[in-house]
């Protein structure tokens, strides 16, 4: 199958697997309003519940989504037309497997796919991590390192505000993991341990949640309750805003295609950048590190390919405008690219300074004294370690 083909059969998939989630989970029977809610427009979608009898009936407001958002706002429109066609999808979902995207296990797909079923994407958070990773061959209609694509966890991320602002909660992650495997069990963090901070299975697979550090450096040692996601702990980090800013949407190769929402490409490539320079610990960290790398580079690569670069470089330039830390980190990262991956990187961000008429020599990368080409030039290519 041609890329392009591919890309395209990719596009299809994610459109007809979020009009299922969506079909399935705003019956017919109610409606659809707009709410105006810290100078913003949201859909809810509203339905009578009826009790046993003694009690009156119900009015149920449920968080579809914000109204500027154009996907969102076309599924409303359109509510009673959408059709859950699961032979299509299901063959869609196979010739793309067939053609070497890949899949997530069989416990990883079920996961996110109840998940999903369960309101996590409608309620905005997003999937990070390896499994978003494995999304982005599909979406950019290019073959990414196979090698890169090994997954550890299932990471999700939601922003706390967002999580405050949707005013709905989906049902316990607990008790949905359960009826994926009846041995996921919750862990605990020892800094909240009035909080669940996510579940393990016997086979070792772990789920957990993350949110941005919203305080000093050590408020990351404890949890964050994140009330859309029905109050679990989420652990907080650093850097984590830039990576889940104006996701993608995008869909899991499991059974006909399971629609998520995930970090866009280019912040993905540069925020691993980051991550990679940030590991501590033994054998295990040096495996991460290698494998943020590998993942970065990848993605560099692929978004070239795709002719992305102006994306790739102003995700970069964002980044380094942030400040000295994140300057620190960017540098390091990039620099321990291999030669020609970071060619790739100094060209994108070079086209990202010229498309906005912004001096090179202020974004890192320029050939003078400081810059990152002239310093990996007197380095001789030796990328630094950590």
């Amino acid at each position: 199958m041609a890329f392009k083909s591919r890309s395209n059969r990719v596009s299809e998939l994610v459109e007809r697997a979020h009009d299922v989630q969506f079909s399935d989970q705003f019956p017919t029977t109610g409606s659809f309003i707009k709410l105006r809610r810290h100078n913003r427009e949201y859909w809810y979608h509203r339905t009578l519940e009826r009790g046993d009898g003694s009690a009156p009936p119900k009015l149920r407001s449920k968080y579809v989504g914000p109204v500027d958002d154009v996907e969102v706002t076309r599924r409303v429109e359109n509510a009673s037309a959408l059709k859950a066609d699961y032979t299509a999808r299901r063959k869609l979902a196979s010739q793309l497997r067939r053609s070497g995207l890949p899949s997530p296990s069989a416990t990883e797909g079920e996961a996110i796919e109840k998940l999903a079923a369960n309101g996590l994407f409608r309620l905005r958070a997003i999937l990070v991590g390896s499994h978003a990773f494995q999304a982005y061959g599909g979406l950019l209609g290019i073959k990414l390192d196979r090698a890169t694509y090994r997954t550890d966890d299932i990471d999700i991320a939601q922003f706390y505000s967002i999580s405050v602002l949707v005013d709905d909660s989906m049902t316990d992650i607990g008790n949905i993991l359960e009826e994926v495997d009846s041995t996921f069990k919750p862990i605990f963090n020892a800094f909240s341990p009035d909080l669940v901070a996510g579940y393990r299975n016997k086979a070792g697979l772990k789920i957990e949640i993350l949110t941005l550090n919203r305080g000093d450096a050590d408020y990351g040692r404890g949890l964050s309750k994140l009330p859309a996601l029905g109050n679990i702990g989420a652990q907080a980090l650093p850097f984590l805003d830039f990576l889940i800013y104006e996701p993608v949407r995008s869909v899991v190769l499991h059974g006909a295609g399971v629609g998520v929402v995930v970090p866009a490409p280019q912040r993905f490539a540069v925020h691993k950048l980051i991550l990679s320079t940030r590991r501590q610990g033994g054998m295990e960290a040096a495996s991460k590190v290698s494998k943020d790398l590998a993942q970065s580079a990848s993605l560099i690569r692929g978004l070239a390919e795709a002719k992305q670069d102006f994306e790739l470089g102003a995700a970069w330039m964002e980044a380094w405008r942030r400040g000295p830390k994140w300057r620190k980190h960017l540098a390091i990262g990039s620099l321990r690219l291999q030669d020609s991956d970071f060619g790739l990187l100094e060209d994108a961000v070079c086209y990202a300074e010229k498309m906005t008429g912004t001096d090179r020599r202020s974004h890192g990368m320029g050939d003078g004294k400081e810059g990152l080409v002239n310093f990996r030039r007197r380095m001789g290519g030796v990328r630094p370690q950590i």
